[in-house]
C-alpha cells in the first residue's frame, strides 16, 4: 500500500456527505467473451442473448461490429433488450450458400455457425467494500468493517459508519499507531473511503481505492501544530495481479 503521512498544518478538509450518498454506487463495468450463434440455411438468421447484471444501464458494445463475418456467417444486429444484449447473424459464405459446394445438401438445409468475440461496456449499481490490499493476502473485501488500516502507519479501530457502500464512505474510529511516537494515539478520527476501484485479486468486487484519516481535534505544542480537520494519513490498496482501475 502506498502510504501518505501528513503531520503539518496545511490540510484537506472533510466534506460532509450529501443526500445522494447511498449504500450502493453506480460504476463502470465491462464483460468479454464469445457469442456462439448457430442456424440453418443460406441467408437465414439466428440469435443468441447475453444476459447482463440486473442493474445494468448504458449498455454499449465495443466489439464485434455489425457486418463482421466468419467463414459461414455475418453479424446483422446487436440489440439491447432490457438488461440483455441480443446478437443476430445470418448464414453466409461459400460453404453455406454455394449450390455446388455440397451438391447433396441444398443451401436452405445447410447448418452454419459463427463465433463472435465480444466486449460490452455498461454501468451497474453495486455495493462498494473495504479491502486492505494484497499486502494482507488473507484479507477479504468487507462491508462496514470494525477496523481500517493504512499499512505500516496506523489503523482505526472501533469504527462506526455514518455512510458506507456508495461512492464515499464516512465513519469514525480510534487511532492505533504502528509507528513509535505518533500523535493522537487513542483519539477519535474521521475516516473517509472513496475512489471505487477494481483489481484482479478480488475479481469483479468493487472496493474503496483510497483511505484517509482526518483529525477531530487540534494538536498544539508541536514543532508543526496540527489543526482540527487536517488530513492525518492516507493510503491506497495495492493489487498483485493487475493494475487497480477506478470505476
Amino acid at each position: 500500500m502506498r502510504v501518505r503521512l501528513v503531520l503539518v498544518g496545511a490540510a484537506v478538509l472533510v466534506a460532509a456527505p450529501t443526500a445522494a450518498a447511498a449504500d450502493q454506487a453506480v460504476v463502470r463495468s465491462q464483460v468479454s467473451g464469445v457469442a456462439e450463434i448457430s442456424g440453418v440455411g443460406c441467408g437465414v438468421g439466428a440469435s443468441t442473448t447475453l444476459p447482463l447484471p440486473a442493474t445494468a444501464t448504458a449498455i454499449r458494445p465495443l466489439r464485434p461490429r455489425v457486418g463482421d463475418t466468419t467463414s459461414d456467417s455475418r453479424l446483422t444486429e446487436m440489440a439491447v433488450t432490457g438488461t440483455s444484449l441480443r446478437f443476430t447473424a445470418v448464414g453466409e459464405g461459400t460453404t453455406v450458400c454455394d449450390p455446388e459446394e455440397q451438391p447433396d445438401v441444398p443451401p436452405p438445409q445447410r447448418p452454419w455457425h459463427g463465433s463472435y468475440a465480444y466486449v460490452i461496456a455498461f454501468h451497474e449499481r453495486v455495493g462498494v467494500a473495504y479491502w486492505p490490499g494484497a499486502q494482507l493476502p488473507t484479507a477479504k473485501p468487507a462491508a462496514r468493517p470494525r477496523t481500517i488500516r493504512v499499512l505500516d502507519v496506523a489503523k482505526m479501530v472501533r469504527l462506526h459508519w455514518r455512510s458506507f457502500g456508495g461512492r464515499i464512505a464516512v465513519g469514525s474510529g480510534r487511532l492505533r499507531c504502528e509507528i513509535p511516537g505518533c500523535v493522537g494515539r487513542g483519539d477519535r478520527f474521521k475516516v473517509m473511503l472513496d475512489r471505487p476501484s477494481r483489481c484482479g485479486d478480488v475479481g469483479a468486487t468493487v472496493f474503496y481505492g483510497r483511505i484517509r484519516f482526518y483529525t477531530t481535534r487540534a494538536y498544539t505544542g508541536l514543532t508543526y501544530p496540527i489543526r482540527r480537520g487536517a488530513l492525518y494519513s492516507g493510503g491506497r490498496p495495492q493489487c498483485r495481479s493487475t493494475p487497480i482501475t477506478a470505476v
